[in-house]
């Protein structure tokens, strides 16, 4: 699975407004990354976990953690 910026951009600020929403528990935010972009669960997988990696404080942008998986 090769992922751009941009990419990776769109899908945390996803998973950010998910998290914000209060939806689902973010561990079991597969399921919707699956839905919403149309991916397997095994890339949906792989993204949740960057996110989650990457997430920290919450204080940094989509962008900035975006480059932090590049």
């Amino acid at each position: 699975m090769l992922i751009n910026k941009e990419d990776w951009t769109t899908y945390f600020k996803f998973l950010d407004a998910l998290r914000e929403s209060g939806a689902t528990n973010m561990l079991g935010a597969g399921p919707y990354i699956m839905k919403a972009f149309e991916i397997p669960e095994g890339d949906a997988r792989k993204i949740l976990m960057a996110w989650m990696r990457t997430f920290g404080d919450g204080t940094e942008s989509a962008e900035v953690r975006a480059e932090k998986v590049i």
